[in-house]
């Protein structure tokens, strides 16, 4: 059952019309080329195709089973699809892939050098691996590497919408350029490097266990949400401002907060240990309360102090400039001394001075409800 206008030496059952030279097989259709060996080779097939089921419009030196339609040259395995490139090798290859595509299941509209196994539709160049996803980019290498994905994506289980050379594993979606390590979460900047790193990051975070929003250049471990720029130490919290460093920051802190412990709603500058809630600019020293003002200095100042506060042990209310130690509860402004009491005035001086004393009080032990300008030792009631 050879048909019309057959070439030369074509050997077999049911070669069609229009064959070329040495067609081979069964099953041959029309206007094939030379050399076509097989069985069910389709219409305007090239030279050298090799195997069962080639497809129409194929190219030359396709081998294997199930060749698609439009294939281009030295197609070699089973099942490749409709509109496929030159050099595809392996099994399954989909649809309008490009160049040398190796390994099975590639997928539709893959670009060049795709191998591996299970590239997903629109894959750019060199995409390595197994598990690829759609629309990637040029150079994925790994496993499971999610949709689009841009360029240089390494390692395993990369996400969705990954920027340029993102390596390591599980990614996340949204990633920008350069991430590197595990479990990169969502919506990543650039250079995020460390493990577990969280939403929202911005550039440059390194470190384990950053969290969700945080600003650029977080070192360190465990930073919280919404940090920002510059946050360096362990325990970061949450809506941190620029340049915190030291250990478990609170939420809230302002920038160039540096030490250990600092609380809620911290200020800018904050130095030292255990600084505590709404405290102000450039407090520095240890266990700072809350409500402080600016330029706190000293160990163990108390809450809602004002501005200036130095020494150690500032009680609480304390007003402007109050200097030495042991200050006591609502302080006025300018207190210096030793242990001055509660309800003082303004511009108290000295040691001791009791409760409720009034303006411009010097000297040593200061009784409760003294005047103004009183001067010397033991003013009394």
């Amino acid at each position: 059952m050879n048909g019309n206008n057959n070439g030369n030496l074509n050997d077999g059952n049911d070669n069609g019309n229009l064959n070329g030279v040495e067609n081979t097989g069964s099953g041959n259709g029309k206007d094939n080329g030379n050399k076509n060996v097989g069985s069910s080779n389709g219409n305007v097939n090239g030279d050298g195709n090799t195997g069962d089921g080639n497809g129409v419009n194929n190219g030359n030196d396709n081998k294997g089973n199930d060749n698609g339609n439009a294939n281009g040259l030295a197609n070699i395995g089973s099942h490749n699809g409709g509109e496929n490139g030159n050099g595809n090798t392996g099994g399954a290859n989909g649809n309008n892939n490009g160049n040398t595509n190796t390994g099975k299941n590639n997928g539709v509209d893959n670009g060049n050098a795709n191998t591996g196994n299970s590239n997903g539709n629109g894959n750019g160049l060199n995409n390595d691996g197994n598990g690829s996803g759609n629309m990637n980019g040029n150079h994925n290498a790994g496993n499971q590497n999610g949709n689009g994905n841009g360029v240089g994506n390494n390692g395993n289980n990369n996400g969705h919408f990954n920027g340029n050379s993102n390596s390591g594993s599980h990614n996340g979606n949204g990633n920008g350029g350069g991430n590197s390590g595990d479990q990169n979460g969502a919506n990543n900047g650039n250079v995020n490097s460390g493990n577990s790193n969280g939403n929202g990051n911005g550039n440059a975070n390194s470190g384990n266990g950053n969290g969700q929003l945080n600003g650029n250049k977080n070192n360190g471990n465990d930073n919280g949400n919404a940090a920002g720029n510059g946050n360096a130490g362990d325990g970061n919290g949450q809506l941190n401002g620029n340049e915190n460093t030291g250990n478990n920051n609170g939420n809230n802190v302002g920038n160039a907060n540096a030490g250990t412990g600092n609380g809620v709603s911290n200020g800018n500058g904050n130095h030292g240990s255990n600084n505590a809630n709404e405290v102000g600019n450039s407090n520095s020293g240890t266990g700072n309360g809350f409500g402080n003002g600016n330029d706190n200095l000293g160990n163990n100042n108390g809450g809602m102090n004002g501005n200036h506060n130095s020494g150690n042990g500032n009680g609480a209310l304390n007003g402007n400039e109050n200097e030495g130690n042991n200050n006591g509860q609502i302080n006025g402004n300018g207190n210096s001394g030793n242990k001055n009491g509660e309800d003082n005035g303004n511009a108290n001086l000295g040691d001791n001075n009791g409760q409720g004393n009034g303006n411009g009080n010097s000297g040593s032990g200061n009784g409760a409800g003294n005047g103004n300008d009183n001067i010397g030792d033991k003013n009394g009631k």
